[in-house]
């Protein structure tokens, strides 16, 4: 414009003047839409996740040491770090990664007060009050496990785009994400407020965590919360039809860190060439782990009609009562365990849904656990044949009149997926209560007797020096049924 109004004779052009901040600009529309437009950034930093207006800010951001700009090339100079040390290419002495803070509220004081005091209602107040400390802005950072509470000044959607970017600039590596929400109940008929706890275990909003390996990924999860209503979500956490729910009180990030994976960067690859760490480089010529093919997959991929999402609709419960005695204690103790008695088992009660074994049967022992064991295993593979026999008259007749149908030359392989659907459908599911803890351990040598026999396992004929001697072993394995 200077060179058309020295060399052309052209009128200056006009300048507007801005109500709002005084100052004046040829480019009104867009001093409006930049300064004074409250717009969400459209584009970000994939490091820091910094957010700007226009794509030719996001270019001369310098999130790091080296700098990129739309024609490859790069800055002149070095950055200045923080404390004014130069950062140049190859100096291993770099600060430590950008992580933008967040805003924790205090614990106590004036501000508390101040933020307490906006809420309406004395018994909405007092829960603030009394769980101020779980529901306050807050983080905690461990070396694996991390959560990030964020707590709701309003009853509006917050700002989730903000939240999970915060929590996505502060972590290294990739992470699995999930979260849960605390709110406020309240008993219309007994006139009382409660608190519900935000839980990582039974409160979590997804069943399964979200794998964040870059920035889009987090993208992907906001449009995700965005399409839900929270409040109608947080209303089906109720206890039951007597609590409502008065607000949301705050939300909880929960980050498990995976230590092995960095987060993906678009300079990783350049990186990686001229990386002078500890000359150590992992190959896996298997690519990304897959997790086994279930037996039900198997025989789908084969063409036999299952579905693969199958559950078993049968299953069997038990539970063993022992009793104490002072004979055959064993004589290993030390000096901070010392054996009193011993656990022997006295009964066990066997229970299932299987029809024709719903009611429970409860076997006592004759003095020898080893055969009340050993009766205990004989009824569950009574109920697991029974099972195994109204399976395959109605969920799989078709499967199996399809294996009946095929030609060995059709299918090399019909007597082995035969075999693969037999051994499923012969497993019953078998839980009991704390069972882990304590029924297994007493049972465990009598359990392995009933199911298991060591067997000799003659797997080198000849031995690798050419001796001419094989080796023996010595394994378990299952016993089978006599037929």
């Amino acid at each position: 414009m200077r060179h058309q109004r020295e060399k052309h004779g052209a009128e200056a052009p006009h300048r507007y003047l801005c109500d709002d901040c005084g100052a004046s600009y040829f480019r009104f529309r867009q001093h409006i839409r930049e300064k004074h437009v409250d717009t969400t950034p459209e584009f970000l930093c994939e490091k820091c996740g910094l957010g700007f207006s226009r794509i030719t800010y996001l270019q001369r951001h310098r999130c790091d040491e080296v700098s990129v700009r739309k024609n490859k090339r790069k800055r002149k100079g070095d950055r200045k770090g923080e404390e004014g040390v130069k950062r140049k290419r190859g100096d291993k002495a770099l600060l430590e990664p950008y992580r933008p803070d967040i805003m924790e509220d205090d614990l106590e004081g004036e501000g508390v007060d101040n933020i307490i005091s906006l809420i309406e209602g004395d018994g909405v107040r007092e829960i603030y009050r009394n769980h101020w400390t779980s529901l306050r802005t807050h983080y905690r950072e461990g070396p694996n496990h991390s959560h990030y509470t964020f707590r709701w000044e309003s009853q509006t959607e917050p700002s989730w785009k903000q939240w999970l970017r915060s929590v996505f600039s502060r972590q290294e590596k990739r992470f699995k994400l999930n979260l849960s929400h605390s709110f406020v109940l309240f008993n219309r008929e007994a006139d009382e407020f409660r608190f519900f706890h935000a839980s990582k275990n039974n409160a979590r909003v997804w069943d399964k965590p979200k794998t964040i390996c870059r920035f889009r990924d987090i993208s992907s999860i906001v449009d995700d919360l965005k399409a839900v209503d929270t409040l109608e979500y947080v209303r089906q956490q109720r206890p039951n039809t007597k609590w409502t729910v008065h607000g949301v009180a705050s939300t909880t990030f929960y980050v498990d860190k995976l230590p092995d994976f960095p987060i993906e960067r678009k300079q990783l690859g350049r990186h990686e060439k001229r990386c002078a760490g500890d000359d150590i480089n992992h190959n896996y010529p298997g690519g990304v782990y897959h997790p086994n093919p279930t037996p039900l997959e198997v025989l789908a991929d084969d063409g036999v009609p299952v579905e693969t999402d199958f559950v078993s609709p049968f299953r069997a419960t038990y539970d063993f009562e022992c009793y104490f005695t002072k004979n055959d204690i064993p004589t290993t103790s030390t000096s901070k365990t010392s054996y009193t008695v011993r656990h022997v088992p006295l009964s066990v009660s066997v229970c299932s849904n299987v029809p024709g074994f719903e009611n429970p049967m409860c076997l006592i022992s004759d003095g020898d656990p080893q055969n009340l064991v050993d009766r205990m295993g004989d009824h569950l593979e009574e109920i697991s044949t029974s099972a195994f026999q109204i399976l395959s008259d109605t969920c799989f007749k078709e499967a199996f009149e399809y294996l009946e149908t095929l030609r060995e030359d059709d299918v090399k392989d019909r007597p082995k997926l035969k075999g693969t659907l037999f051994k499923y459908l012969s497993q019953l599911p078998v839980v009991g209560f704390n069972s882990g803890k304590y029924d297994l351990n007493v049972i465990k040598p009598y359990l392995a007797q009933r199911f298991l026999i060591l067997k000799d396992d003659d797997y080198d004929s000849e031995a690798e020096d050419g001796s001419g001697f094989g080796q023996t072993r010595k394994r378990f394995v299952i016993k089978k049924k006599e037929q």
